[in-house]
């Protein structure tokens, strides 16, 4: 028991994504072809900190998971460049579908990926165990060329997130419990697990929270584009 304690621990932690795609109903997945992509700059103001470092991290992530499908990716810089002199950065009463189907040209690619990326850090506390979830947040709107229309939008959620104080339930439970049946070595236990609660948490605590977003941004993206890559397939 004492031996497999500390490994029950860190097997806590956990990474999880999905993703959740919603279609242009006047759009038929059959007939839309898709072969060269362009992943362009979050539209909206960045609910982050060091906006660009997530924006450049995030596109890395997305443009990896498109080229392993199959897809040409425009690289970042141009894609960048390219929608900054677009205008689209900056709203107004000029159809933005006008500007995309130019960028799209500009560019030669069949669909324009447009992300939207946000965090947020959440907790569930109870008297002995918390725990913690650092989540990362990805919406994916796609805009064909061919249709001069948004075709699908991909809404992704992935979190990391990890437990603490199992060590201090486990501690109490062997150090009362034992004298009470009669086995006080279990006191043993109720030591390892006091002292292995506290190497975990000051481990997990002492990385910076940066990390498990990363994690969450890689899980959310990577699992929420599959729906999209199903339903439509390099043409």
């Amino acid at each position: 028991m004492i031996r497999w304690l500390p490994l029950l621990l860190v097997c806590g932690c956990a990474i999880t994504g999905r993703g959740t795609l919603y279609t242009e109903p006047t759009i038929p997945r059959g007939n839309v072809k898709i072969s060269r992509v362009a992943i362009v700059p979050n539209r909206l103001p960045a609910n982050l900190t060091d906006p660009e470092k997530w924006r450049s991290f995030n596109w890395k992530i997305a443009a990896d998971e498109f080229r392993k499908h199959g897809y040409e990716v425009v690289d970042y810089d141009t894609s960048v460049k390219s929608f900054e002199r677009s205008g689209l950065p900056v709203e107004d009463t000029h159809s933005s579908r006008d500007k995309y189907a130019d960028l799209a040209q500009a560019l030669a690619v069949d669909a324009i990926v447009i992300p939207y990326y946000g965090t947020q850090f959440n907790s569930k506390n109870y008297i002995f165990v918390n725990y913690f979830g650092y989540d990362g947040v990805a919406t994916f709107q796609v805009y064909l060329a061919e249709r001069n229309d948004f075709a699908s939008r991909v809404d992704s959620f992935g979190e990391s997130s990890f437990p603490l104080g199992y060590g201090t339930l486990a501690a109490l439970v062997f150090g009362v419990g034992g004298p009470l049946i009669g086995v006080p070595e279990l006191g043993i236990l109720a030591l390892v697990g006091i002292l292995g609660e506290v190497g975990y948490d000051v481990y997990m605590m002492s990385k910076a929270p940066d990390l498990y977003w990363e994690q969450a941004f890689d899980k959310a993206i990577r699992e929420g584009l599959q729906p999209f890559f199903r339903a439509f397939p390099k043409g």
